[in-house]
């Protein structure tokens, strides 16, 4: 009965050895181990139907590479494929999720993949089955493997932030982008990445970075600062603070406040600058160095008025006390006839400030008047002498000369535009009204001069427009001329005339510079001689040799002397009879 039972398990035993042959599954399959990054296995020997499998569960996600080696008294090849998933019991696992496979031919280490990187997941098991290529699985080969990570292990420093980052691990010698950082430091601003904790930026945030090797970067930190407005005895809403890192920029408000009869001109770190202290314009950029007060910076109103001119010049704002440039002759502004030649407070001001000049800004709002000056010129026109120009603001009155120049036989009637005037626009000793440069030309009118002719007195002449109809003198008054024993008798242009050309009171057209000289005639008067009564006397012309004395009728004439007629006449002088008519 023993023996009955002993060989019934004999034969169950020979029946499950035959199975096992018969399904081709062989009884080494095992879990060989784990595999440690760096460290090398020995397969020993396997054949085409191996389970030999080590597992391996990364805790990073990264790239790596396996490295293999064949050895020289293996017959075949060797396998290595990378699986997902195992079940199963040992010796009858089944493998499945193939990630790669990779097949050892050389007798030297060779490393897989042969390109890229073998990408592996954080938190799951890789299995590692390696066995010979021989199908027969009667031919044994032996390799050794090591798994290598292929990716740096980056270390982030807070670098006097409380907050922590995660590491980073990007493929050695590949080009990868940091992380954006999220750590914060109070007060601070990041700045970039050094690779030591007091160095210099090298990676910027999110930068692309080449690992050769594990490294720690330190964070960097700029200290941010703060920018306050002051209204600087201004009203109105005082602009918010501005915040920013040492070297970055703001742009500054450009209003906000206002002062009852002032202008914002900027902003300034001084509440009262100078002329050495910079004023920042309205909406301008400003460079933060550390924590600052701005200050609103108010001025004065400079008003330019062209007073007159067309074109216009822009208002000026300017610090109390502070010296401004004034516009000069080229800025913007002119008047026809007229020369820009300063600035004034009034419109008429005589004292002003030449053009591109110093002005001292008051401390209140202030219009400048553009001062013009146009040129008042006189040309002699023929004549001799110079009268100098004068510059008159225009509209002004001026007082004409009579005076200055001359011309020789011609007296200054007037003053006209034309150079060509006979009858002047403008009399001498009269006001002018100058409303532009102006060029007044003299206008002369030809003299009448009287000349006694051997008479003694005087007669004032004139001077005359061009056929000016003359009254000459009647030779009465105070004004005249006298000659003993002669007689005027009328005027003549010629002094040695023989008769008047024009009769005392006559008229005369005159069209030239003349004299008119006096005509006499020679009087002869008769004396009574101890007679009575009267002759009257005779004028004799320049030319006139001769004349009949008068005749006294016996019978009708009076007797001169009681009981006597007159039988001659003698000339006083010689005593010489003259006859009787």
């Amino acid at each position: 009965m023993k023996k009955n039972k002993a060989l019934k398990r004999f034969i169950s035993l020979i029946v499950a050895i035959s199975m096992i042959f018969t399904l081709g599954l062989t009884v080494l399959a095992q879990n060989s181990g784990a595999l440690t990054l760096g460290t090398s296995v020995d397969t020993t020997t396997v054949n085409s139907s191996s389970r030999y499998y080590y597992t391996f569960t990364p805790t990073v996600t990264g790239a790596y590479t396996l490295t293999a080696k064949r050895y020289n008294n293996s017959a075949g090849s060797g396998r290595i494929t990378i699986y997902t998933s195992v079940t199963g019991s040992s010796g009858y696992e089944t493998f499945s999720g193939e990630v790669a496979t990779y097949n050892v031919t050389s007798t030297r280490n060779q490393t897989f993949p042969t390109t890229g990187t073998l990408q592996l997941q954080a938190g799951t098991t890789y299995y590692f089955r390696v066995r010979s290529s021989n199908s027969y699985g009667t031919t044994n080969s032996r390799m050794t493997m090591t798994l290598n990570k292929n990716f740096a292990t980056i270390t982030f420093n807070g670098n006097g932030s409380t907050s922590t980052m995660d590491n980073f691990y990007p493929t050695l010698n590949t080009a990868s982008s940091l992380p954006a950082c999220t750590m914060t430091r109070d007060g601070y601003e990041f700045a970039g990445w050094a690779t030591s904790a007091a160095g210099d930026v090298v990676y910027a945030d999110k930068a692309s970075v080449t690992p050769t090797g594990d490294m720690t970067l330190y964070a960097l930190w700029n200290e941010i600062y703060t920018i306050q407005y002051n209204a600087n005895s201004g009203s109105g809403t005082t602009p918010a603070s501005q915040t920013g890192t040492s070297g970055s920029t703001i742009t500054l408000p450009s209003g906000g406040v206002t002062r009852n009869n002032y202008h914002l001109m900027g902003w300034s770190t001084s509440r009262t600058p100078g002329a050495s202290d910079t004023i920042y314009p309205l909406g301008g950029e400003y460079t933060i160095t550390g924590n600052t007060t701005l200050y609103a910076v108010w001025g004065r109103t400079l008003t330019y008025n062209n007073n007159g001119g067309t074109g216009s010049i822009e208002d000026v704002y300017a610090l109390v006390g502070s010296t401004v440039v004034l516009p000069g002759t080229d800025a913007g502004i002119s008047r026809e006839g007229a020369t820009l030649v300063g600035w004034g407070t009034s419109r008429g001001a005589t004292s002003y400030t030449a053009p591109g000049g110093d002005y001292q800004m008051p401390n209140q709002n202030r219009t400048l008047y553009a001062i013009w000056r146009s040129t008042l010129t006189f040309d002699s026109n023929g004549g001799t002498g110079t009268i100098q120009p004068r510059s008159i603001a225009p509209g002004t009155l001026t007082y004409l000369p009579s005076t200055g120049i001359t011309r020789t036989g011609y007296g200054l009637r007037g003053w006209d535009e034309s150079s060509t005037a006979t009858t002047p626009a403008h009399s001498v000793s009269t006001y002018y009204t100058l409303n532009g440069d102006t060029t007044l030309y003299a206008v002369w009118g030809p003299q009448l001069t009287y000349n006694g002719n051997g008479g003694t007195g005087f007669i004032q002449g004139g001077t005359y427009d061009y056929n000016y109809q003359v009254q000459l003198s009647s030779n009465t008054g105070y004004q005249r001329y006298t000659r003993n024993d002669y007689t005027i008798l009328g005027w003549a242009r010629s002094a040695d005339a023989t008769a008047p050309e024009f009769g005392l009171g006559g008229t005369l057209t005159i069209t030239e510079p003349t004299t008119l000289y006096a005509v006499w005639g020679r009087n002869t008067t008769f004396e009574p001689n101890g007679g009575v009564g009267n002759i009257p006397s005779i004028i004799s012309y320049p030319d006139q040799r001769s004349h009949f004395l008068p005749k006294v009728s016996q019978e009708t004439d009076t007797p001169w002397q009681d009981g006597h007629f007159l039988l001659t006449v003698r000339r006083r002088t010689t005593n010489s009879a003259l006859p009787i008519r």
